[in-house]
């Protein structure tokens, strides 16, 4: 569903989070999320939201308003790639809950 968070920090740079909203997300205040925030519907920015990592909007047809942009409001979004951040194999951000779904991935044409 419809998922709001409010300021704060998620994740560090040695410690990122994966924040996933399975539906629209609202952001407001002045967070900062280390990691990959991943919407599958459509994103509200209110405030200054800044992403160290990478950010993905699905902004799938079933979940943003007809005729709606997949990233809305009047605040602003700060996005930093930092691929490095991702690629940690030492410490991969969920330890011991993640797993590789046989046939779900393909990597060709």
């Amino acid at each position: 569903g419809d998922s709001h968070l409010s300021g704060g920090d998620i994740g560090t740079s040695t410690q990122p989070a994966i924040v996933i909203f399975n539906g629209n997300a609202q952001i407001s205040g002045n967070p900062i999320i280390h990691g990959l925030v991943y919407v599958c519907g459509q994103l509200n920015i209110t405030g200054t939201v800044s992403v160290v990592g990478a950010s993905v909007i699905e902004a799938d047809p079933a979940l943003v308003p007809a005729g709606g942009d997949p990233v809305t409001g009047n605040g602003t979004i700060n996005q930093v790639f930092a691929p490095s951040l991702l690629q940690n194999d030492d410490k991969p951000p969920l330890v011991g809950l993640t797993v590789a779904v046989a046939g779900t991935w393909k990597d060709w044409e």
